[in-house]
């Protein structure tokens, strides 16, 4: 009976470790590094079986990133356009977005960001259905990651016109570095809530600053709040994204999110050379949501511009209110 007890013992050992180790593997842009796994192996001296520990490789490549579909209710559009009459600007009923990372075992990591808006709605006019392609926003990343908790990576991002991007002129691609710290998996918060995310850092280069002034009427139609060559871009930007889920029984699904980027400079269209980092503006989206499944959730988000001083005005808000659902991994 003890022969048959001790081996059937340390299986069911072997077994509930190896289901710990699964559950501790992180869901979300957790760099990958060596796991030690625990084997039996037989005993030189006993020839009767051992516990040992082995380091293991992951799989030389991981994913992590999500999918959106978002909902803009009627007089809560996603306004893409600026500086027109109500009647010339076409705004997003919906969007679907993308945010997908591929880590390489090296700490190399590639990143793609797609985001579509769709809908064909015009303030005040007509309050329509329809998804007709507006723009697709193309942003791809580059980059190395040091620690679990912090990278260094390379974004470039422009929009191309899809039909509806009648503000295509005024907006510019934007190219720059960045260093990004965070946490790589939620961190528990005095058993109160788990809590999760990062700070950014970037510096536009020359000739690609953000352009985080919107509201530049095109060249050649009546302006609506200011002509295009008062276009002010950033030169520098701080991001920040924290995500707070509780833990208290009952209400363990919920969560708040508050994700708010702060432009400084004041590079012209036409003046690139200054490196000022005078505040400009704020570009800020929070909301709340409910965790559905270990991998989706419904959310609510709040989004819109504000002035911090140094931006002409009057300042377009681009004020929007979404209803979405995402797909993480």
């Amino acid at each position: 009976m003890k022969r048959f007890l001790i081996p059937s013992l340390q299986i069911f050992w072997l077994l509930a470790s190896s289901r710990a180790d699964a559950e501790l593997e992180p869901l979300n842009n957790a760099a990958p590094f060596l796991t030690e796994k625990v084997s039996p192996s037989p005993s030189p001296s006993t020839g009767k079986d051992q516990v040992t520990a082995a380091a293991t490789p992951q799989p030389a490549f991981t994913t992590s990133g999500f999918v959106e579909a978002t909902f803009f209710p009627p007089h809560n559009e996603y306004d893409p356009n600026f500086g027109l009459e109500f009647k010339d600007l076409v705004t997003a009923r919906y969007a679907l977005t993308s945010d997908v990372t591929v880590f390489h075992k090296s700490g190399l990591f590639g990143r793609l960001y797609l985001f579509l808006p769709l809908g064909d709605s015009r303030p005040q006019t007509d309050y329509n259905y329809a998804a007709d392609p507006i723009l697709l926003e193309f942003q791809p990343s580059l980059g190395y990651r040091f620690t679990p908790q912090f990278d260094l990576r390379l974004t470039y991002n422009q929009m191309f016109d899809l039909g509806g991007f009648n503000s295509v002129d005024e907006y510019q691609p934007w190219f720059g570095p960045s260093v990004r710290f965070g946490t790589d998996r939620p961190i528990n918060a005095w058993n109160a809530a788990w809590v999760s995310g990062y700070v950014e850092g970037f510096i536009f280069l020359p000739g690609f600053e953000y352009p985080a002034t919107p509201g530049a009427s095109p060249d050649g139609l009546p302006v609506i709040r200011f002509p295009r060559d008062e276009i002010v871009n950033a030169r520098y930007e701080i991001e920040l994204n924290v995500k707070v889920q509780t833990e208290w029984k009952y209400i363990d699904r919920l969560f708040f999110f508050a994700a708010p980027k702060f432009f400084f400079g004041d590079a012209g269209l036409d003046d690139h050379s200054s490196w000022n980092a005078a505040p400009l503006t704020m570009a800020v989206q929070l909301g709340g949501g409910v965790q559905i499944t270990q991998h989706s959730e419904l959310r609510y988000t709040h989004s819109e511009f504000r002035n911090l001083g140094g931006a002409p005005g009057p300042l377009e808000r681009l004020y929007w209110n979404g209803i979405s659902l995402r797909w993480t991994w």
